[in-house]
């Protein structure tokens, strides 16, 4: 039998990742650490959407979760999204910038997965949908 070795670190890159599942309202982002710290960390989560901060409202459980409300419909400025990790050993941080229409509209692009007559998106259940092959049309109809 091995033995784990937990020792202290001071916090990698966190992971962040922002989606929408009820545009045009607003979007949820959500982080993690890509390993254990083996101590106490503070996550501290900006948002912005051009140059003013938006709140983001945390969730109570899962506690790597917060909501953030869209401002402005249809706005061709960036929202920049930065998530800081601190711990008694040190701190990172981590930003993602996007465009409304990027997320608010399509999220993450889904996998894809073929099948006879149809293709399933694989992705965030909030993403799911089916693809059937419409013969008289001879093209895929989204469900």
């Amino acid at each position: 039998m091995g033995t784990q070795n937990n020792c202290t670190t001071p916090p990698k890159e966190p992971v962040l990742m922002c989606r929408s599942n009820n545009y045009p309202n607003g979007f949820y982002c959500s982080w993690h650490l890509p390993s254990p710290t083996y101590i106490p960390d503070t996550f501290n989560i900006t948002v912005k959407h051009d140059s003013k901060e938006i709140v983001c409202e945390k969730d109570a459980s899962p506690k790597n979760r917060c909501y953030i409300r869209y401002l402005h419909l249809f706005s061709t400025k960036k929202y920049k999204v930065t998530l800081t990790v601190t711990n008694a050993l040190g701190r990172n941080s981590t930003t993602i910038s996007f465009d409304e229409f990027a997320i608010g509209r399509r999220g993450d692009f889904p996998q894809f997965s073929a099948e006879e007559d149809s293709v399933q998106l694989r992705g965030p259940v909030m993403y799911r949908r089916r693809l059937t092959r419409h013969r008289k049309l001879n093209a895929f109809v989204l469900e």
